[in-house]
């Protein structure tokens, strides 16, 4: 399945019934195309895109960023997923 996002609004296809598991990172228009959780300006979209497609499997976190740490950039995600849970 693709998700896709439009400023009129999310569009999910029928197919999402059928998905395992979606891995996301953060996003932003006109690049970079692989950042933080949070970092960008889509992935609040492609999380209430899954969401209101009915999806409720695991969502693996990519930290592929070129001269960074793997680790230092999934703790980042996790962060801005931590907060999302618990806001101040």
């Amino acid at each position: 399945m693709t998700c896709r996002t439009t400023k009129s609004g999310n569009n999910a296809s029928p197919t999402s019934a059928i998905i395992s598991t979606v891995n996301v990172n953060g996003m932003r228009v006109g690049g970079p195309k692989i950042l933080s959780l949070g970092d960008g300006d889509l992935e609040m979209d492609m999380l209430n895109t899954l969401v209101d497609a009915g999806y409720m499997g695991p969502i693996g976190i990519l930290g592929l960023r070129e001269n960074r740490d793997a680790a230092e950039c999934l703790q980042e995600s996790l962060n801005w997923i931590e907060r999302l849970d618990h806001p101040r």
